[in-house]
């Protein structure tokens, strides 16, 4: 008989600092620092360090060429750099504002025999409260796709999901935060087992 079904759950901490500024004329740069903490928020989980330039199209449309470090601390220290370029769309409507963004990522894990090729959709929705222009809803899903595999390393296909909701709260011009829940779903390599990461985050956004 095939092993049975199962789920594993985990809570986590969040912290991500993300940070955008102007360097000349349509020059953009971008730093993000993301501490996470996991096992039921008692253990340090990762930590991605990720800059990148980026060069404003138009008003709406930005493209990004950038780098990640990722440190993976639990069940042993893994080591992973990236290679990633982005895409990125955003829409203002009276009721709402809308971010596109499409990221791809060449990775490159540690014991693993090849470059790990990964697709990552994401759609942010913001929704002010009513005339209280500080305070809004926030509700973000992205997608991650596989679209090759890599020897002892990620599988072709579906390899995550995140869903977030949460309220953002403008602080002033430059800064901003989400406080909220996100859901990962992660597609584990077993057949027989999914894992749930329940995630308090929180998103400080600084545009220098």
């Amino acid at each position: 008989m095939p092993p049975a079904y199962s789920v594993s759950n985990d809570l986590g901490l969040w912290s991500p600092i993300y940070t955008t500024f102007p360097i000349k004329n349509k020059f953009l740069g971008y730093l993000e620092i993301n501490p996470r903490l996991g096992d039921n928020i008692t253990d340090f989980s990762q930590l991605l360090t990720r800059p990148a330039i980026g060069y404003k199209v138009t008003e709406h449309f930005s493209i990004w060429q950038g780098y990640a470090w990722v440190t993976n601390h639990i069940g042993g220290f893994r080591n992973e750099n990236r290679i990633f370029q982005q895409f990125l769309l955003n829409n203002y409507f009276k009721y709402a504002d809308l971010t596109h963004r499409l990221r791809i990522e060449e990775r490159f894990i540690e014991n693993t025999g090849s470059t790990a090729v990964r697709l990552r959709y994401m759609l942010r929705s913001i929704f002010p409260f009513g005339k209280l222009k500080k305070w809004s809803w926030v509700i973000y899903d992205e997608l991650f796709v596989n679209a090759s595999q890599a020897a002892n390393g990620p599988e072709s296909g579906i390899d995550q999901n995140r869903l977030f909701v949460g309220i953002n709260r403008k602080f002033n011009e430059r800064i901003n935060a989400d406080f909220g829940y996100q859901l990962q779903y992660i597609n584990e390599k077993s057949p027989v087992e999914d894992k749930f990461n329940h995630i308090i985050l929180i998103n400080i956004f600084a545009n220098l």
